[in-house]
């Protein structure tokens, strides 16, 4: 976060929540000349990374919907998973079965090659 996002905040928002990873969740003071309020995010220190954003946040930046998320709206479905961010390009990345990375590699001394009948 910059000073000037820093100055921007203090003077035109309000702060509306937060998330489990420290994600803070800022509203417009006054409407814009369309009429509704700027949405915004401050992310924790040290992440820069959109995807933490859980989907009910997500929601609201986007004005999909104008309720505020509460900590117990994250899971609405007991079949619901925590919400968790991309991890691609990190050891816990997700790769399909047969991916080449899903597997250790094995030793070449399990290795025969092929031999043509005679």
């Amino acid at each position: 976060m910059t000073i000037a996002t820093k100055i921007y905040t203090a003077l035109h928002g309000t702060q509306v929540g937060s998330d489990d990873y420290g994600t803070k969740y800022y509203i417009a003071k006054k409407p814009s000349i369309n009429g509704a309020k700027k949405r915004w995010a401050i992310y924790k220190k040290g992440w820069r990374d959109a995807s933490i954003v859980p989907p009910n946040w997500h929601a609201w930046l986007h004005y999909v919907t104008d309720d505020i998320p509460t900590s117990d709206s994250n899971n609405i479905y007991d079949w619901q998973q925590p919400h968790m961010p991309n991890m691609t390009g990190t050891p816990l990345a997700y790769f399909p079965k047969g991916h080449l990375l899903s597997e250790k590699p094995q030793a070449f001394s399990d290795y025969e090659a092929w031999q043509p009948d005679e």
